[in-house]
């Protein structure tokens, strides 16, 4: 059974397109992220509204870039509200890059704060961050984000 606070985010109670879902997950890997990048989350996906549903576009290990109903969201996350107005761009965007993959290489240079040698797939925030760039939010120049460094520079 889902809790009020999902339920409520799955109704779209103060939803928006281009807000953050972010995760404190459980995990061994959650833990990992959580103590390398010195933070409370170890992912993060940007909510989409699609003829009224609300899903979250993300980029997950082992899984890739896919979507995913807010009401099937694990109870851990938290959403965080965005300044920008989401744009059809950014959805065409998200649904033109489902399936890619995962770059766990990405993610790890994400973690110790090294840019990105080249492009070989999507690390969670660095996903995000192109999402939220197609609606005029600017990110830092090194291209792949951790997830505490996308939420802090949206809440700045």
């Amino acid at each position: 059974m889902k809790s009020i606070k999902s339920l409520q985010l799955a109704s779209g109670h103060n939803m928006r397109s281009g807000d953050l879902i972010a995760y404190r997950g459980s995990g061994l890997t959650s833990a990992l992220v959580r103590w390398a990048t010195h933070s409370e989350y170890s992912h993060v996906g940007v909510v989409i509204n699609v003829s009224g549903q609300f899903f979250v576009a993300e980029a997950m290990i082992l899984k890739g870039v896919r979507i995913t109903p807010i009401d099937k969201l694990p109870e851990d996350f938290e959403r965080i509200k965005t300044p920008i107005a989401f744009s059809n761009s950014a959805l065409a965007f998200v649904f033109n890059h489902l399936g890619d993959k995962y770059s766990i290489v990405d993610a790890l240079f994400a973690a110790v704060g090294l840019k990105q040698v080249e492009h070989n797939g999507w690390q969670c925030a660095e996903f995000a961050a192109a999402v939220l760039n197609r609606c005029g939010f600017k990110t830092e120049q090194r291209r792949n984000l951790t997830p505490i460094e996308l939420i802090d520079a949206v809440k700045n």
